[in-house]
């Protein structure tokens, strides 16, 4: 569950950096710790970047299982 929280002027700047820079996972990484602070601000600091770092990594493998599977779709359906 996702809290509505409002994000300070650096936050969001950030986080559109992170996207900018195609850190997609990881921005939505820090969003997740910033909107959920009961939990991510009891974890230092490396152990927050460690998590955002590991997500972003899922993510990335996510994507490309997607475009594997999407690929092989097409494949299966020209048969």
């Amino acid at each position: 569950m996702t809290n509505k929280v409002v994000l300070l002027e650096m936050e969001q700047e950030v986080l559109k950096s992170l996207r900018g820079l195609k850190l997609v996972g990881f921005s939505e990484a820090l969003l997740r710790q910033l909107q959920q602070p009961e939990i991510y601000n009891k974890i230092n600091f490396m152990e927050r970047i460690s998590i955002a770092v590991q997500e972003h990594i899922d993510y990335l493998h996510m994507k490309k299982v997607k475009q594997y599977l999407k690929r092989a779709g097409s494949k299966v359906s020209e048969l």
